[in-house]
């Protein structure tokens, strides 16, 4: 499952869209939510 969502990511166009993407395989990995935000640089509530 997270191979197939890294290949999206390369495929997508739209920025937001892979930023989405990563965040769903970031938190499957086992990353918490406060994680995710700081290494995306994101609000915790996007998360």
């Amino acid at each position: 499952m997270v191979e197939r969502l890294q290949e999206q990511e390369r495929k997508m166009e739209k920025a937001n869209m892979t930023k989405q993407i990563v965040v769903i395989r970031s938190i499957i990995q086992g990353y918490l939510g406060i994680q995710v935000t700081e290494l995306l640089n994101i609000h915790r509530e996007t998360v």
